[in-house]
């Protein structure tokens, strides 16, 4: 499943919009559209803050984009929790 699709859902089910996820995550609406729509790439690190966001089990969203394979990214990743 794409993950814009599996956050498509997620929303639906807690009953949220795309703005109060963007409102969440401190980012224009139209991120969160393009992330949902697939324009936009999605890296381990913002699939993680979605996580957060969106209170979903940790790696949820990050198995779907795959984790860092770098340093500096599994750093970053490491220190969102």
């Amino acid at each position: 499943m794409q993950i814009g699709t599996y956050i498509k859902l997620i929303l639906q089910k807690k009953n949220m919009t795309q703005q109060q996820l963007a409102d969440k995550l401190q980012v224009p609406k139209q991120n969160v559209s393009n992330i949902i729509n697939g324009s936009a790439q999605v890296q381990a690190y913002r699939a993680r803050k979605i996580e957060i966001a969106l209170d979903l089990p940790k790696y949820n969203l990050v198995e779907l984009v795959g984790f860092p394979t770098n340093d500096g990214d599994k750093r970053r990743l490491e220190e969102l929790g």
